[in-house]
């Protein structure tokens, strides 16, 4: 889930407005993919499971779109 929300950034698939968000993501360690002892990783969870939706509407969206040119 956060290699794809890395690949999202990278791709400027996804903009982020929250800076307390972006240092939670910051945080994130590579090891455990969570929040050092004693932080929260709350907003950063949400947005890259909210990732995990956009990217999967948009898969979809490019199938149907696929299917009905077929």
């Amino acid at each position: 889930m956060y290699n794809d929300l890395a690949d999202a950034f990278r791709n400027e698939d996804v903009t982020l407005h929250s800076f307390a968000t972006y240092q939670q993501i910051a945080s994130i360690e590579g090891s455990t993919l969570r929040a050092p002892e004693g932080q929260m990783d709350d907003r950063a969870d949400a947005f890259a499971l909210a990732n995990v939706g956009r990217a999967t509407a948009k898969s979809r969206v490019n199938r149907t779109a696929r299917s009905r040119q077929g």
